[in-house]
């Protein structure tokens, strides 16, 4: 009787115990999980992060160039292809 009572608590302490790991498996990956969606600095360099500024206005400058189009009568066309203009 002792013997099974024996047994009996040394299968309960089993399964606790893998319910314990269980669970500390799952907070593992779930801390692995939050720190890999962590964001990370890419401009660690105050230079850098000017010179990205400036591409970016540099393209905006670029992007208003395009959009301003410039409209040609025939006159102009021809002048221009003539090299008069």
């Amino acid at each position: 009787m002792i013997a099974k009572l024996e047994i009996d608590n040394f299968n309960l302490i089993i399964k606790k115990f893998n319910i314990m790991k269980s669970k500390i498996f799952l907070l593992m990956a779930l801390f692995g999980i939050f720190m890999s969606c962590q964001q990370k600095n890419q401009t660690e360099s105050p230079e850098l992060l000017k010179q990205v500024l400036f591409d970016f206005s540099d393209g905006l400058k670029n992007k208003e160039k395009e959009n301003d189009v410039k409209v040609y009568d025939i006159a102009e066309l021809i002048a221009k292809a003539k090299g008069l203009s």
